[in-house]
Formats: C-alpha cells, sequence, structure tokens
C-alpha cells in the first residue's frame, strides 16, 4: 500500500486556486450578463462574484444545519442573486 503525504500547505494552495477559478468563471458570467444599457452597476463583478461565493457558502451551512426548507432556501439565495448580479447593492 502506498502512503501519500499531502501538506496542510498542499491543502491550502489546491483550495485557494480551486476558489480563484471558481470566482474567476463566476465574474465573467456576471460581466457577460449585465448589458451595457443600464447605469453603471454599484457593485463591481469582482465584488459581486466574491459576494456570490459567500452566499453560497452560507445557503449550504443553512441546508446542512436544516434552518430553513429547500424552498425558502432557494428562494432565498435566486432573490439575493439577482440583486447582486443586476450590481445595486441598494
Amino acid at each position: 500500500m502506498t502512503v501519500i503525504r499531502i501538506s496542510g500547505t498542499d491543502i491550502r494552495a489546491a483550495i485557494t486556486s480551486m476558489y480563484r477559478r471558481f470566482h474567476e468563471r463566476i465574474r465573467k458570467l456576471i460581466d457577460t450578463s449585465r448589458d451595457g444599457t443600464r447605469k453603471r452597476p454599484r457593485l463591481n463583478a469582482e465584488e459581486t462574484a466574491w459576494a456570490m461565493i459567500g452566499l453560497a457558502t452560507v445557503s449550504n451551512i443553512i441546508r446542512e444545519l436544516a434552518l430553513a426548507r429547500p424552498r425558502q432556501r432557494e428562494a432565498m439565495f435566486a432573490e439575493t442573486a439577482k440583486y447582486l448580479v443586476q450590481g445595486d447593492s441598494r
């Protein structure tokens, strides 16, 4: 049996890389979803992508702890994500 040893530094680097790639993908999707005819969004795509990742994380915690029913969680995520993607922080 071969034992593979992975350090905490390796794990951290892999997770950091994964989140950076995930963030870049979301940012690109946000950029392409915003049309140029509206006024400039108050939240840029960079900030919005990180906010979406945070929202998804909280949504998963809510699911794991059974703090809301699935439909409630989905509605919360969808409604909040809509405002984030539209770029209006009000």
